[in-house]
């Protein structure tokens, strides 16, 4: 499992970074699905209980592969969603480079400038790719900032390079959805409270452990067990 953390999206990351989401879509829809089987195999889990609802009785109410994606200090067990990540990934590229886009590229600086018009489509694909990303995180009340002190916009964005940019807007919307899953009424209470048990000092120290030797080994059926109470699944 922890090979599996360490080496899930290598390979697709790059990808991400510099196509646009709505040309990634398939490639990491189907990435997805093989990451899926994987865990379910490694964990003797089937996928049909990974998307069964933790409250039966509600269609609404959200399963296990809700908290699948979140980090492991948020509860989860950080196997993000690649769809999810795309548009993400798209913006902390364009963060380091529509700047120097729009100063060495001359035939590009108006459409570098036009992001700021939000009361239009782009007329640039690969930039309406951007903007619609922007705005989709906007509607779930994802907090974007460029840095601890600024506010995201489009003029700030293209005014200079923002490095590490990916993984401050990755931040934000993890807490957005983890804050959406511990405040949902179609998740029982126990469940709810198990994720931010989950999510406390030590709890995810079984899958980040290094199997080093005896002592930091677990018998597969107490990782399997570990795993399927960390996700609210029924225990053998």
């Amino acid at each position: 499992m922890l090979v599996l953390r360490c080496s899930q999206a290598l390979r697709l990351a790059y990808a991400l970074r510099v196509t646009p989401p709505s040309q990634s879509k398939e490639a990491a829809a189907a990435f997805n699905s093989l990451l899926l089987r994987t865990f379910a195999t490694l964990g003797d889990i089937s996928t049909k209980e990974l998307g069964a609802p933790w409250d039966p009785q509600r269609e609404d109410s959200p399963s296990p592969l809700s908290q699948l994606p979140l980090p492991l200090d948020l509860g989860g067990l950080g196997l993000r969603n690649q769809e999810h990540l795309a548009p993400l990934a798209y913006l902390g590229s364009l963060g380091l480079t529509l700047a120097t886009i729009r100063d060495h590229v001359p035939q590009l600086a108006q459409a570098v400038a036009a992001l700021a018009d939000l009361g239009s489509a782009h007329p640039l694909p690969a930039l309406e790719d951007a903007r619609q990303a922007v705005e989709a995180l906007r509607s779930r009340d994802v907090t974007l900032t460029l840095d601890p002190k600024t506010p995201f916009s489009w003029e700030a964005a293209t005014a200079q390079s923002w490095p590490r940019l990916q993984k401050r807007f990755c931040r934000a919307s993890d807490a957005r959805r983890y804050a959406s899953l511990v405040s949902d009424r179609a998740v029982p209470d126990w469940h709810r409270n198990r994720i931010r048990s989950c999510g406390g000092t030590g709890a995810a120290n079984f899958i980040t452990a290094m199997p080093a030797g005896a002592a930091l080994r677990i018998p597969d059926a107490a990782y399997r067990f570990l795993l399927r109470w960390r996700l609210g699944l029924p225990l053998p």
